[in-house]
């Protein structure tokens, strides 16, 4: 963003132009300020100068802040020294607090960005390319922190999906990308599983998974209430299948004592996680000839 141009009359016919009274940039890039003298100047010496501070003795002087800065230019002319009008340069960026999180289907999340600018600053969000909310600011403007935008998904709301939010600018815009993953359980073909007695029957309990995340998952079977482990007949086996799903297998031999309802349970963590801490998925085995065996 390019302000008015800002000018200063030091003697009749002799004026001191610094350009721009303010002068957006994105944060990381320079800019030029430049001072010049018009009129009967004669021969003036140029200083660019941060408060009291003398940056460099020339008539431009390129500049990199990373937070809200004002320069000023001291032109000498005659043995007098004059300070032009100040040039103020704000750095302009967008972030958020994360990049990507794994949550689970109907959690309510919380998405945040931080504009640095201007304290008027708006921000847009987009999910997937379609916007979703406009010019949402929350919290207050803190110089040299930001603005703060968050965008709130409530419960049972779809979350899945690439969200954007992005601070328009003239010249151009400024956006940050946040990716969410919602887990969940696959459900089986049927929830019901016939064992013939004495045959080995297979439960198996898929989710949903992304690999490569600090995504921390602890599964417990339990077969009627009653928490099941490894041993007496019974094998569970539990790992990622692939870079998409994660799988509980447990086997044991059909038989009334093993019949019942079986329950798995996944207990979700870690850093790169936010949602409901505990995903379930119910199966039924049922012994083929006894009281229940209905298809």
């Amino acid at each position: 963003k390019q302000w008015y141009q800002r000018r200063v009359a030091i003697t009749a016919g002799t004026e001191i132009s610094v350009g721009s009274s303010e002068v957006e940039i994105a944060k990381g890039s320079s800019t030029t300020l430049s001072c010049t003298v018009t009129g009967n100047a004669g021969s003036p010496t140029f200083q660019w100068k941060e408060g009291s501070t003398v940056l460099a003795s020339t008539a431009t002087h390129v500049v990199t802040p990373t937070v809200t800065k004002t320069y000023t230019c001291t032109v000498t002319m005659a043995s007098n020294t004059f300070d032009s009008p100040d040039v103020k340069v704000i750095p302009y960026a967008i972030s958020a607090t994360f990049n990507y999180k794994l949550t689970t289907k109907g959690h309510a999340l919380t998405l945040t960005c931080i504009s640095e600018g201007a304290s008027d600053l708006q921000v847009n969000w987009s999910k997937d390319g379609t916007t979703i909310s406009t010019g949402t600011n929350t919290g207050s403007y803190v110089s040299g922190t930001g603005r703060t935008s968050t965008l709130v998904l409530p419960h049972q709301q779809e979350t899945e999906g690439t969200y954007t939010c992005k601070t328009p600018f003239s010249g151009s815009d400024v956006s940050e990308q946040i990716v969410v993953k919602a887990l969940g359980i696959i459900p089986p073909t049927s929830d019901k599983v016939f064992g013939v007695p004495g045959v080995t029957t297979t439960l198996t309990c898929t989710m949903s998974y992304v690999s490569g995340k600090n995504l921390i998952i602890g599964v417990t079977w339990y077969r009627d209430s009653a928490a099941v482990a490894n041993g007496n007949g019974i094998t569970i086996t539990t790992g990622a299948e692939g870079t998409d799903q994660y799988r509980s297998v447990i086997e044991f031999s059909a038989s009334a004592a093993n019949a019942g309802v079986y329950v798995c349970k996944m207990a979700l963590s870690g850093s790169d996680f936010d949602g409901d801490n505990e995903i379930t998925s119910t199966l039924t085995h049922i012994l083929q000839g006894t009281k229940g065996d209905i298809a």
